[in-house]
């Protein structure tokens, strides 16, 4: 039975992280105590108000971690002390999928490297901003500035980007985070990816921290189509879809869902690992992060204003219908009795391609059919054809002289006939 429904305890402890994920040396001893510390912080949620568990899932606590991600994170941290301790910058290239978890990752640091802005000169350890949506060197410059929480942003491009380098000195800060670099050849073309990526190759080299560019997979282009950024950035990470193919993809989609199910706000265990369940999730998200996500905190609401701590299908399948709409409840995933992929025509994602997706090969664009040329179409050709003829031939008509003029005309009308005969 559900405890009764109340507010939330005052403490409720953060999610107890996967040390099974982080070290295979783990012994039996450790994962029995991590078991039995998940069960504990668990059942803390038995009656809690719904309000506090959308603000849990809410905040940065709700994170849920999987092998690509922690590796990611693992390695942006270590990056950033090398540059820190060696007072040199880097560069650093994350591609994801949209929606795959890029912008999710960079808040995670942000949040457990947080800005302090006791005493007498803030701490800023990390920076993070998109690319502007007129991206030129004086825009990144003056979004740096504005993340960085300058009042005035104003000046040249060289004389912000200076004030930046300056300031991010005085402030320590150590990762800076450009989101959305894949909108730079697709808004400036070949010279901006050039100008861009020298601004970028500038900022390395005068903030000395780690500056980790995050996009979609189309982001390679501004990296390579600069060889001095490309020096200066080799290092790529990549954090593919979720997918039920093959045994590692298989694997790591059960992990992520097994760190999901442990962090929910519920009381009870709900068995989102299932390879029933989990290709189901699969189908009904086309294994985009965000999408999952999304789904399991739709179903937490409703399990729980249905008076139950843990999910069930019906839950998923409610959730599902709410985030998409009930017209897809014919091929909702986690309703009917063979689930398949949503990719048919008109259904959800069909169109569900762009470069940030090496699993789908693109579909082909239309092929543009030849105008077919048609009797009326050929007649009025022939007429444009001959008066154009006529036209330079004919004198212009003397003032008075109006016989002559229709004499003229109906010469050239008898021409038109008989070339259209």
């Amino acid at each position: 039975m559900p405890g009764r429904r109340g507010a939330i305890p005052a403490s409720i402890p953060p999610q107890v992280e996967d040390k099974t994920m982080n070290s295979p040396k783990s012994t039996k001893t450790q994962r029995i105590e991590d078991e039995a510390s998940i069960v504990s912080a668990r059942d803390k949620w038995r009656g809690a108000d719904i309000n506090a568990r959308r603000l849990h899932m809410a905040s940065s606590q709700f994170f849920v971690r999987h092998p690509q991600c922690s590796a990611a994170i693992s390695e942006i941290r270590l990056i950033a002390e090398k540059c820190k301790l060696e007072k040199k910058g880097r560069g650093l290239l994350t591609m994801a999928g949209s929606g795959a978890g890029k912008t999710y990752l960079a808040n995670y640091i942000q949040d457990t490297m947080p800005r302090d802005d006791e005493g007498d000169v803030s701490k800023v350890p990390t920076v993070y901003f998109k690319i502007p949506s007129a991206p030129t060197q004086r825009g990144l410059a003056t979004a740096l500035l504005t993340a960085l929480g300058d009042p005035r942003p104003k000046g040249s491009a060289a004389e912000m980007s200076k004030r930046a380098e300056i300031l991010m000195s005085k402030v320590g800060t150590e990762i800076i985070f450009i989101d959305d670099i894949q909108d730079i050849p697709e808004k400036r073309g070949v010279k901006g990816v050039v100008q861009l990526g020298n601004w970028i190759r500038d900022l390395i080299d005068g903030s000395k921290c780690l500056v980790v560019m995050l996009g979609t997979f189309a982001a390679i282009d501004v990296v390579r189509g600069n060889d001095q950024l490309n020096r200066r950035a080799m290092k790529h990470q990549r954090i593919e879809y979720f997918s039920m193919t093959g045994t590692d993809n298989i694997s790591r989609t059960k992990r992520f869902l097994d760190n999901l199910d442990k962090a929910l706000p519920l009381a009870e265990h709900s068995k989102l690992v299932d390879s029933d369940i989990a290709l189901r999730f699969i189908y009904a998200t086309n294994g985009v992060t965000s999408l999952m996500l999304d789904v399991a905190k739709e179903a937490v609401d409703i399990a729980v204003s249905n008076e139950r701590e843990h999910l069930i299908l019906q839950d998923l399948a409610k959730a599902f219908e709410r985030l998409f709409g009930e017209h897809h409840r014919d091929t909702n995933p986690f309703s009917v009795q063979l689930p398949r992929a949503l990719t048919r025509e008109d259904e959800l994602f069909h169109h569900w391609y762009d470069t940030s997706n090496p699993a789908k090969e693109p579909e082909p664009k239309p092929q543009l059919q030849p105008k077919q040329k048609t009797p009326a179409m050929e007649e009025t050709k022939a007429v444009q054809k001959l008066a154009k003829k006529t036209s330079k031939k004919t004198p212009e008509p003397a003032p008075g002289n109006a016989p002559q003029q229709e004499l003229v005309d109906k010469v050239t009308g008898a021409e038109v006939e008989i070339a259209l005969a």
